[in-house]
């Protein structure tokens, strides 16, 4: 269990959400610049409803969960009584896409023979059994599930004749998994708190179902320290602890190269957005040294997401970093992607790759970081040395990513 000990707003946009969030770490527990901090989130409260809704839960209703020795690897707890809305809210996920066999077993319990069809054709992998698409079309379960994004509680509502148990939901649903944030902060700095950036993930999906990322909005509510819905515990709102809605969170160690140099040689991070969450540790980490050879190229839309615009320019004035911001929509100023910016400042980059630098990019993997690679592979090739000197880097750990997939709703 953690505590947040402060929870703040980064953006001056009104539309779009970064927190800062600084957690309280329990006596014993440490971390190092570049770690991860996992965090196990609740659903949403208005997704949980809905499931109780469509099998017949009190809001206030108790289960008791049992199953034979071994068969489970979740975090459910068995053979006790415990409320059915912390079931549903910790311990599995309920914004996936269903799955086929999901339908499957569903086609079973429809007692309409038209919606028994319905899910024996969406859960079908066609004649040849393979999934793959056919004649290069999408199949039925394609184009009612993966293009629009459906969940295993959009077909319940849709299909309102399958007559399913609390249990049986449970065993088709996947279990919770935690979510891995990049630690914005460095132990030397602030020992005993780990922060992090937290990008606040709302959408709304093809069928028109709002989407509220699980874990990001549930770290966003602990500004006040989320209290259990009145329908749920109407006589304890804060729960037994009296503190809330718990959460959950542990230091993981990312287990790659993603770690500063022991040596006292030149840094260069690229990190757009919330990327820019392990540079700020890092940046803290080798200020605390003395060493100042540090570089950083950030990327944002414009100022009102201008993450850590104060300390970054701080750290710059005092000469402890060279700082490159590029901002892609704002007014007056020509849109500009951080790979352009390492671009411009090409023999800053062969200069201090030849001194023996290491890179560390974050963010998106779908386009941003093969763009980075593929700009500082070429401007080393043409400063002529290699065309293979960027994987080289990375085969001796001196250019390292930390990348995520975007999210789709």
């Amino acid at each position: 269990l953690a505590e947040v000990s402060c929870n703040r707003e980064q953006l001056a946009a009104p539309d779009r959400s970064t927190r800062h969030i600084e957690v309280a770490l329990p006596d014993g527990v440490s971390y190092a610049a570049g770690d991860h901090l996992g965090v196990v989130g609740g659903n949403p409260d208005e997704v949980v409803f809905a499931y109780m809704d469509r099998l017949g839960l009190a809001r206030d209703a108790v289960v008791r969960i049992e199953l034979e020795e071994g068969s489970s690897s979740s975090t459910v707890p068995l053979g006790r009584n415990v409320a059915a809305y912390a079931v549903l809210a910790y311990h599995f996920e309920l914004q996936q896409l269903a799955s086929r066999a999901q339908l499957y077993a569903l086609s079973k319990l429809a007692c309409e023979p038209a919606e028994a069809e319905h899910l024996r054709t969406l859960a079908d992998f066609g004649r040849d059994n393979s999934g793959e698409v056919q004649g290069g079309s999408p199949d039925a379960f394609e184009r009612y599930v993966l293009q629009s994004r459906r969940t295993l509680l959009e077909v319940l509502q849709e299909h309102p004749s399958v007559e399913v148990s609390a249990g049986a939901v449970l065993g088709m649903l996947p279990p919770m998994k935690p979510r891995y944030y990049s630690i914005s902060s460095s132990p030397k700095h602030s020992p005993g708190v780990a922060t992090v950036s937290v990008s606040v993930v709302q959408g709304t999906s093809p069928t028109g179902r709002r989407h509220l990322g699980l874990c990001s909005n549930y770290l966003k509510a602990q500004a006040c320290q989320k209290s259990f819905p009145p329908s749920v515990m109407p006589s304890l709102p804060g729960g037994p602890s009296g503190k809330g809605m718990p959460l959950f969170t542990f230091v993981k160690d990312t287990g790659s190269s993603f770690r500063l140099p022991q040596s006292d040689v030149p840094v260069i991070m690229v990190g757009p957005g919330t990327g820019v969450a392990p540079m700020r540790g890092f940046i803290q980490d080798r200020v605390a040294d003395g060493r100042r050879e540090n570089v950083l190229f950030f990327g944002c839309r414009d100022e009102s997401d201008y993450l850590f615009k104060d300390e970054l320019q701080a750290w710059e004035a005092d000469g402890s970093l060279k700082l490159f911001v590029a901002f892609s929509r704002k007014e007056g100023t020509p849109k500009t992607y951080v790979q352009h910016l390492v671009e411009q400042k090409k023999a800053l980059m062969v200069e201090l790759v030849m001194k023996g630098a290491h890179v560390y990019v974050c963010g998106d993997a779908s386009k941003m970081a093969p763009d980075v690679k593929a700009t500082v592979a070429r401007l080393l090739s043409e400063a002529g040395h290699g065309e293979d000197c960027v994987d080289r880097m990375a085969a001796e750990g001196r250019y390292c990513e930390d990348v995520w997939a975007a999210q789709s709703f």
